[in-house]
Formats: C-alpha cells, structure tokens, sequence
C-alpha cells in the first residue's frame, strides 16, 4: 500500500499551465524553447498519471527489421533527481515507466514509477558547479533492455527525437554478420605503460586509511595542507592507483601527467582489456549467461562537461579513477560532439608482483599497460566483467547501460589516481591526457545535437533559473515529494519565487 502511495504522488501531474503540455506548442516552437530537436510531448486530456498519445513517429528500421520490435519510446516526463550540488530532471521515456500503478512489460517485469524513481536515484550522479565542469545524469530514463542473453542487438535512432533504441535480433544475425579484421593491441606504441600499485579500499582499507591520514598532513598542489584525499567523493570504500609519475615524465619534478597515444581503436583487439567496440548497425550481444530481472540493463544518459576532467584533477578534487566491477557496461555516443576517451588498463606483470614489502608504506609497483579509446559516434564499446576501466575523461553526451541493482553496483572496486613521487608531486592527482581525443570531428555539425539533461543547481542564479523556466516550458512533471529542489523549483515555475537565488557574477556569467 505505501509503494502504491508513493507511486500515485509521483505520477501525479501538477494542474498548472506549467506543468501540463500545452497542445498548441508545435515541434518550431519546443525546439526554441529547449534548444533541441526533441519535441515529443503527452497529451494534457489524459487522465491523471496516463501518458497521452506520442508526436512522434516510430524508429526507422534498416532493411530487414522492420518486423523487429525496437524497445524506444517516443514520450517523457521529467523526474526529479537531487544530488549534492543541484539537481537533474530526468526524461523518462517509457510510458509504464512514468505511470501511477504499475503494469506489466513485454517481459513480464512490473513497471511504474515509484521503481523508476529508485533505480535512478541508484544511477544518479551531480558532480561539478558548472555546466562546463560538471557530470550529471541521469538526462534520459531510456527504455529496459529485457532478457538481453537471449538476443542480439543494434542501436538505432529515431529520426525525429534522437531517442536510441536497443533494437533486438535473432542470435544467429551475429554470426551471420560480417567480421571485421582486427590487429593485436601494440605495447608502447599504442598504449602507455607505467609503474602502479592498485590499493583497494575493499580490500585493504587499513592501507588506503594511512595515506589518507598522511595526506591530511602534506602540502596540496595548490600550496594548501592536505584535507580529504579523495575530496569528499561519494564513492563506497574508495582505494588509491599509485602511478610512478618519475617514469611518465622523465626529468620533469613537477608534472604529474600521464599522456596517451592517440590510435584508431576500432581497428585494435580489445579483448585483452576484457572490452570489445562494436558499430551500431551490426547486430552484437551483450551478454551471453542469463542475469537476474533486476540486473537488466537500464539504458540513461550522462553529459560530461568540457572541463570536467580539469575539474577532477584540480588541487583539492578527488581525481581521475579506474574501476573494475561484476557486470557488463555499454557506452554509446549520443551525437557527433561527444568525444574524449574511455581509459583501459591491464596488468602487464603477474599478481604476485603486487605482494606486501618490508615496508608497509610502500607497494611494490607493478607495469600497468593503459590505453585511451575514443568511441566514434555510430559506435558503441562494451565493458564486460573485470574490465579495468575510467570514462572521467568523456566529454559531450553518452547513453550508458548497466544494472541499477545497488547490491551488484557495490562490487565496483575503485581507485583513484595519486602520485607517488616523493616530494612537491607525492600524493597529488594524476592528470590522464590525449588531446587529440578532445577535438570535434569537422562533420558533427552534420549530425543532429541530442539534448542535454536538464539541470538546476541547489543555488541557481536569477539567470538560470530563468533559463530553467524556458527549457522545461510545456513539460509534464512527475512529483517527486523526497526531493527539496522538487519542490523549489515547482514554486518557481508556479509563482516566479526561489527559495536562494542569486545574482550572477560576471565570471559567472562568462562561464
């Protein structure tokens, strides 16, 4: 009874002119408003908590799949997702995933949007105080990705909305695929290799306790004493990478950067990396063994600012991470600006190198082999269990799948970066770089922009909050009475009044 409660408060649409989609805004009009080239919207005569009829046509299918079920959905509403420092409103895309009382799936699953509420806030993320040095997400509540070891998939979008659909094949389409031709990855000449040691906050946190401490007592980059040595991440059990920085940059003291060959990924063997890059338009698994309903694959966006990386390493930031984890990961391109890298590494030494010394504050090192892989758009990669992986160096909009299950996102091992050179670099972030990965292809004006998750900061300036207003015009809301920017961002709509806003700062506003 309580979850039915929760559920019909949050599917509940506010009665405002605000709140309610107005059926005289055409696809011109929204796209002004929004800034994008979605314009799909509900229909305001549907009942309370009803999803109304779609705008927008149905997925183009590619020759053979036009009798293949793509799982798109082609209207959202926006719920409300509180994080640390503002607030992302997340278009739910699914129509039972928006709904009051809940409703079957092709597959059977229940659906409704008190479980759409809890899976998101298990894949939320706010990290950052501008847009240009931020990550949120998620900006899209896609549709679930059902039974996947049972089929094969393409990903495809819509035309209109540039909603991606994971689009389902018979397994035998990947066989019947053609092979592409890859070549073994090159040690040194397509990777970096450098000395680490991978201290696990799961593993050994009497360790990664000890440097925090002494962390506390050394001097920053920035000349400040210590503090928090993973800046107050919110990450369970973080663990430290030690990096032998000496060895990136020979000769030089002070840099604490580790740069990466710029190579053409979709032409290298991944495999080793326990990874695979995979183009859209040809049928491809994801995962072969049956996984539990409730680490089905929820496909979400994430936008990662141009500095968000920069905003990592800064003096006094947690820093760049690596991570391994028990489940299967795909990462896709939304448009053809989203660019950067996703970070590989591999153990190039055996297990046994990484043994306890006779000295407890040093680790012996062992060569960690990484590699930057830009992911082209009409791409996707897929991080399969045990992938030692980092996607802080993205840049631009990316849809992303994973369970949302937390027990099995807690199997997440993560370390962050730190060097380990003595002196004026010792404990300080180590910067991952590969400038050419950051460059905008020449064509991407030639592929549409996908729209950015909407956001709104815990203390806005009078100039967003107004730009808040413009973008969400027209735009049914899902209530979501837990949430304290929820509330105060739906008085502001409704009465023009915030509880904190500010003025702009010049610097502010040039950002």
């Amino acid at each position: 009874f309580c979850t039915l409660l929760c559920g019909a408060a949050m599917g509940a649409s506010h009665s405002s002119t605000d709140d309610e989609v107005r059926s005289d805004l055409d696809a011109a009009s929204i796209m002004e408003r929004t800034g994008s080239d979605v314009f799909t919207h509900t229909d305001p005569s549907a009942a309370d908590g009803e999803v109304g009829t779609p705008t927008a046509a149905p997925a183009v299918m590619t020759a053979g799949e036009k009798d293949k079920k793509p799982t798109a959905c082609y209207s959202f509403r926006l719920l409300t997702l509180e994080g640390q420092t503002g607030a992302v409103f997340c278009r739910v895309h699914d129509p039972r995933a928006q709904r009051t009382l809940p409703s079957l799936s092709d597959a059977g699953r229940v659906e409704f949007a008190t479980r759409s509420l809890l899976r998101m806030l298990n894949l939320a993320v706010f990290r950052g105080r501008d847009r240009r040095g931020s990550m949120v997400g998620p900006g899209d509540y896609y549709c679930n990705v059902e039974r996947p070891h049972e089929r094969a998939f393409t990903i495809a979008f819509d035309p209109t909305t540039r909603v991606p659909a994971f689009v389902p094949h018979s397994i035998d389409d990947v066989a019947a695929a053609p092979d592409r031709e890859l070549r073994p990855v090159r040690t040194g000449e397509d990777t970096a290799v450098v000395p680490a040691a991978w201290i696990s906050g799961k593993t050994d946190p009497d360790a990664v306790a000890a440097r925090a401490e002494a962390f506390k007592r050394s001097r920053r980059g920035d000349g400040k004493i210590g503090g928090d040595l993973f800046g107050g991440s919110l990450f369970p059990d973080p663990g430290i990478l030690e990096v032998d920085v000496g060895v990136a940059n020979p000769g030089d003291d002070a840099a604490c950067i580790v740069t990466l060959p710029a190579v053409d990924a979709t032409a290298i063997d991944l495999a080793p990396f326990k990874a695979r890059l995979v183009r859209n338009d040809a049928p491809f698994r994801i995962v072969e063994t049956k996984l539990d309903a409730k680490d089905e694959f929820r496909p979400v966006s994430y936008d990662f600012g141009e500095r968000y990386a920069a905003h990592c390493v800064a003096p006094g930031a947690g820093g760049l991470f690596l991570e391994t984890h028990e489940f299967t990961q795909t990462m896709t391109p939304l448009d053809a600006f989203a660019r950067g890298f996703i970070t590989l590494g591999r153990w190039l030494d055996d297990a046994n190198h990484n043994g306890p010394t006779k000295d407890p504050s040093r680790r012996q090192h062992r060569r960690l082999e990484l590699i930057a892989v830009r992911i082209p758009f009409g791409w996707t990669i897929l991080v399969d269990r045990g992938c030692m992986h980092g996607d802080s160096t993205f840049i631009g909009n990316y849809m992303m799948s994973m369970t949302s299950n937390h027990v099995t996102m807690q199997t997440a091992d993560t370390v962050f970066l730190k060097a380990v050179r003595e002196g004026s670099a010792a404990f300080r972030n180590v910067e991952l770089r590969c400038d050419a990965h950051r460059a905008i292809p020449h064509d991407a004006v030639s592929v549409p922009r996908s729209p950015r998750p909407i956001v709104c900061f815990s203390e806005p300036t009078d100039e967003e909050l107004a730009a808040f207003k413009r973008e969400t015009a027209g735009m049914s809301f899902m209530l979501q009475p837990f949430s304290k920017l929820s509330w105060a961002t739906t008085l502001y709509r409704r009465f023009n009044w915030f509880p904190s806003a500010r003025s702009a700062s010049p610097q502010s506003l040039g950002e």
